[in-house]
């Protein structure tokens, strides 16, 4: 019995054992037996290397198909045999039986759960459920693999061979183990073939700590479960982002998982809980959302999330940012454009799109950025489609480009992304610190964004605020200074900012240059 991706296994398990069923069990034609199951959840689970593996009971020859399965449960404590040597490989599984294997298997996957007295077995036959069964009866019925019939329980009771199917079935949605998994190449991950309802419906919730096994041997131990890119960057996560067809497992503008843990598309995936909440705090923080409507904010400033920028030694007026003034997809760039001529903005550093994006924004018929435009058209618009993994070698390149050609244009200039959050306050962070900020002048421009956004600061919600601070800004800040550990609150940022942009391959006369152009002489 070969290691296979779990939905194939499974297809032909169930017809392999509709039509042998017969042949193999033990008390009648429509009983299953206890092998039969074992192997069933064997296969689902890809686990072991079968051509190894042997059996050590007297029933079970080491050459038996079954031999792999039952060495598996074994060793996994699944089952134990009867004690006297034997298994009983075409014995009839009971329901009890069948109970205590599915919880197991659960358990051992880091699932399953304690306080087994809060689910009552209200059935007239709970009676001759016996003792080592209690628990795993509770559980499989509590998360409806099995259900009571109507003469009760039933504990000691064959199960029928047609009852596999459904069986598994159930199981599959209550413990994801065995999943197909696809390469998604775009940025990289896996995803893990059930759709975030699905998942979602296993009783997983986002803030949880999750255990990945791959069917290759990588495993991923305790990682968060969002659905965003809440982890710092190069940190793993599931991750259920909206308009996703699938759950992704993958590493947060890092390497490709994919590729890195050496995945090809016939593995499969097993999911396993770890601790329930245990990042749900991040979870909420990080969970918002913003309205694209400009009468739900008091002014346009708001809206456009645009501001001049003081912080350190910058000149008054000299640096402004804000959402995209050409990309309209949260129809702020209308107002960003005003807002920019006003503001008297000669250069712009564009960080999301690339000179191609920029004409298909100049190409729609509803186009609105007459200010945008002219700089657009008389070369004061550089743009450097930039991505979000600011740890990596291509971001400091980018940003020291960037920053070299804005330093060779007289401003006032405007840094945007698409939403002027995350990319845009990397930037701009970088920019207060090169002019002397402290990292409290850096918070206090950093986190108007979400309360421009969202309504949070540190008054209103304290809670998200303290996260967002912690989670998102201060890594960023490690950043420049080049250690994990760095006191973002002490540390010479000054210093390494003009650092970062040396590695990023500016030199001393740009950076100058860039430090004249924003503080003066």
């Amino acid at each position: 019995m070969k290691r296979r991706r779990f939905l194939s296994v499974l297809l032909a398990l169930l017809l392999a054992l509709s039509m042998t069923a017969p042949a193999l069990a033990a008390e009648g034609e429509d009983n299953l037996t206890r092998g039969e199951f074992l192997a069933a959840l064997y296969a689902m689970s890809g686990a072991g290397d079968p051509e190894s593996a042997q059996a050590d009971f007297d029933d079970i020859s080491p050459d038996s198909d079954l031999a792999p399965a039952i060495r598996w449960a074994v060793d996994s404590g699944i089952v134990n045999g009867y004690g006297n040597g034997k298994f009983g490989p075409g014995d009839p599984v009971t329901r009890e039986q069948m109970a205590a294997m599915l919880y197991r298997t659960a358990r051992m996957l880091g699932q399953g759960f304690t306080g087994m007295w809060m689910f009552p077995l209200d059935y007239p036959d709970a009676a001759e459920l016996s003792g080592w069964a209690e628990e795993p009866m509770r559980w499989v019925l509590e998360r409806e693999i099995l259900a009571g019939t109507d003469k009760g329980l039933e504990p000691k009771t064959p199960v029928a061979a047609d009852q596999l199917a459904y069986t598994l079935e159930r199981w599959q949605k209550a413990v994801p183990m065995g999943i197909g998994i696809r390469h998604e190449e775009e940025f990289g991950g896996a995803y893990i073939l059930l759709t975030i309802e699905a998942f979602n419906g296993m009783n997983f919730t986002y803030g949880d700590s999750l255990r990945i096994a791959f069917s290759n041997g990588y495993v991923m131990e305790d990682i968060p479960y969002y659905n965003g890119y809440y982890t710092d960057n190069g940190e793993p996560l599931l991750v259920a982002y909206p308009g996703y067809p699938y759950i992704k497992a993958g590493i947060n503008n890092g390497d490709d998982l994919f590729a890195l843990a050496g995945l090809g598309e016939e593995d499969t995936a097993t999911v396993s809980l770890l601790e329930r909440g245990k990042y749900a705090e991040i979870q909420y923080a990080r969970d918002i959302h913003y309205s694209d409507k400009r009468e739900d904010y008091e002014t346009d400033a708001e809206f456009a999330n645009f501001r001049q920028v003081r912080a350190g030694n910058l000149l008054e007026g000299i640096l402004c940012r804000s959402a995209s003034p050409c990309d309209n997809q949260h129809n702020r760039a209308t107002y960003v454009d005003a807002l920019l001529e006003e503001a008297g903005v000669a250069f712009i550093l564009n960080l999301s799109d690339n000179a191609q994006k920029i004409r298909n924004y100049l190409e729609d018929p509803d186009f609105a950025c007459p200010h945008f435009l002219a700089l657009y058209e008389g070369g004061k618009v550089e743009p450097i489609a930039l991505n979000m993994n600011y740890s990596s070698a291509e971001f400091r390149a980018k940003v020291a480009a960037g920053l070299s050609r804005m330093a060779e244009e007289e401003g006032p200039y405007l840094v945007h992304c698409t939403e002027g959050k995350d990319r845009t306050g990397f930037v701009c962070m970088l920019l207060e610190a090169l002019c002397g900020a402290t990292f409290a002048e850096i918070t206090a421009d950093y986190t108007i964004t979400y309360d421009n956004y969202y309504g949070i600061t540190e008054e209103t919600e304290k809670t998200r605020y303290d996260v967002i601070v912690s989670s998102v800004l201060e890594p960023m800040v490690r950043s420049i200074a080049g250690a994990e550990d760095a006191d973002v609150r002490t540390v010479d940022l000054a210093a390494c900012a003009e650092q970062f942009l040396l590695d990023g391959g500016m030199s001393p006369e740009q950076i100058a240059l860039l430090k004249t152009r924003l503080m003066g002489d």
